[in-house]
């Protein structure tokens, strides 16, 4: 297909996103909450399978994506229910996890 391989692929700019949306939501709950963050770092990465968009299978292209989220409050708050919170409202998990319309004209 060419290239070096050295640049960030549409899977991976579709991840950037998802982190991006994660992050925002995250720290717009800990801002409702009253809570101010010392460090919020989300890292996304994925099982990819690129077979299937080069026609050799039918496996599924991502086998899953997984979010690895750092946070922390000023006052040593616990997170983890932001962190639920972020994922239930999170405009980006929402369209990995539930099937979407997609029309292409």
């Amino acid at each position: 297909m060419g290239g070096s391989g050295i640049k960030p692929d549409p899977v991976q700019y579709c991840l950037f996103g998802l982190a991006a949306c994660y992050a925002q939501t995250f720290a717009s709950i800990a801002a409702e909450k009253g809570i101010k963050l010392k460090q919020l770092n989300v890292a996304a990465e994925n099982k990819v399978n690129l077979s299937k968009a080069l026609g050799l299978s039918n496996e599924p292209i991502v086998e899953k994506a997984i979010l690895e989220v750092k946070a922390s409050g000023e006052k040593g708050e616990n997170l983890d229910e932001i962190k639920k919170l972020a994922g239930q409202r999170c405009p980006g998990v929402y369209c990995l996890t539930n099937a979407i319309k997609l029309e292409i004209k």
